[in-house]
């Protein structure tokens, strides 16, 4: 992850991660069990941690997010 506030044009990027939308997981394979759900909110919680400090503004994290991966 880099960013650059202070260019002319100020950016900000991140690692590419793909897979599915939380939407796409459960249109496919049903609501998330507790413990799936238990892992994936840490793991929000987590990504917001790191991203949101390098953020110029909240409003800057690109949708969509893209949290469900195949692991």
């Amino acid at each position: 992850m880099d960013a650059d506030p202070e260019a002319a044009l100020p950016w900000m990027a991140t690692a590419y991660v793909h897979g599915d939308t939380l939407a796409q997981r459960v249109a496919e394979q049903g609501p998330l069990d507790w413990p799936r759900l238990k892992r994936l909110g840490g793991e929000l919680a987590e990504a917001l941690r790191e991203i949101l400090p390098h953020a110029l503004r909240a409003r800057e994290v690109p949708p969509p997010p893209r949290w469900c991966t195949a692991t």
